[in-house]
Parts: C-alpha cells; structure tokens; sequence
C-alpha cells in the first residue's frame, strides 16, 4: 500500500506550449505537420492541430533559450489574437467577405491551440467602411502576422518551436494569397 497518494498517480503531462518549448524532435516535427493540414483552406477538417500519437515523456530545457522562446510565443500569440480580432470584426461588418474570411478565422484558433492559448487582443479593431477597404485591411494584417511569425521562426531556440512557427507562416501565406485572389 503506497504511503503517499502521488505514488500511483498518472505522471503530469507537460503542457502544450512547454513542449514546443522543449524541443521534442519526431514526436514535435509530427505536431507540426499536423498543424499545416489543419490549416489548409482546401480541406478544413474541424479537428485538433494537435497529437502526434507518441506517449514519450518530453524532455523540457530550462533556462535562458527557454525564457527566449517564451517571449516569442507570448509575442506571437497576442499578434494572431489581434489580426483574428480583426478577421472576426471584418466578417461581421462586411458580410459580403464573411465566406473569404471563415478558413482564416479557423486558421488563427488552430494556431493559438498549437502555441497555447490565444489571449484576448489588446484592442478592440475598427474595419474598414467599404468591403474593398476591409479586405485590403486584412491583407496588411496578415501580411504584418506572416512577417512577425517568419521572423520568430528565425529566432526560435528550440527547434520543435521553429517547426511550428515555420507552418503557421506557411499557412498564413497561403491564406493571404488566397484572400489577395479572391478580390
């Protein structure tokens, strides 16, 4: 009979964002390929970017490239929080865009599931009057996300994380040219 309650407990999962963090090599590069199927505007399949199937325990790094790798997913995630901010505030004004917009708005939670947790955005966006305006917004803010995502892709310490960063740009840039032909 065990002494301590904790001696038969189930081990503690480590949470999403520590294991991008912490650099889990097949099991994280799995995680990523994942999240770039999920995201396709052609195929949205409504699931979890999530799962590489593997029951490995991660081993997590501590230290600076930590805190460094933390500051850029605290970084990104208030970025895409902002721009689907955006999205969503667009589609409601101009509903005639609402269709063009839905795959990026989806896009977006897929890519705040995979860091984390999107935050609340810190402001609150004002569309453009005119569809055409309105699109062309969105195209600027996705254009700025891409950008700021590539360059934390750059950035990153752990390669686990540079994987994932690397297929949100990815999706981004294709949504975004997406969107760019649809006007």
């Amino acid at each position: 009979m065990p002494t301590h309650p904790q001696e038969h407990a189930a081990p503690r999962r480590a949470t999403r964002r520590r294991v991008l963090l912490g650099g889990l090599g097949a099991a994280g590069a799995a995680g990523a390929s994942g999240l770039t199927t999920s995201c396709s505007p052609a195929r949205d399949t409504g699931g979890s970017a999530t799962g590489s199937g593997s029951s490995a325990a991660p081993v997590v790094p501590t230290g600076e490239a930590v805190d460094a790798d933390e500051a850029l997913v605290t970084e990104v995630l208030a970025a895409i929080a902002a721009t689907r901010a955006l999205v969503v505030a667009v589609r409601r004004r101009q509903p005639a865009l609402a269709d063009d917009l839905v795959a990026l708005v989806r896009a977006h939670a897929a890519h705040g599931r995979e860091l984390g947790d999107l935050p609340a955005p810190a402001d609150r966006p004002v569309p453009a009057r005119t569809a055409a305006a309105a699109r062309a917004q969105v195209v600027t803010a996705e254009q700025g996300l891409q950008d700021l995502v590539a360059d934390a892709t750059a950035a990153a310490r752990s390669g686990t994380l540079a994987a994932v960063l690397a297929s949100v740009t990815a999706s981004l840039a294709q949504h975004r040219t997406l969107l760019e032909a649809a006007s």
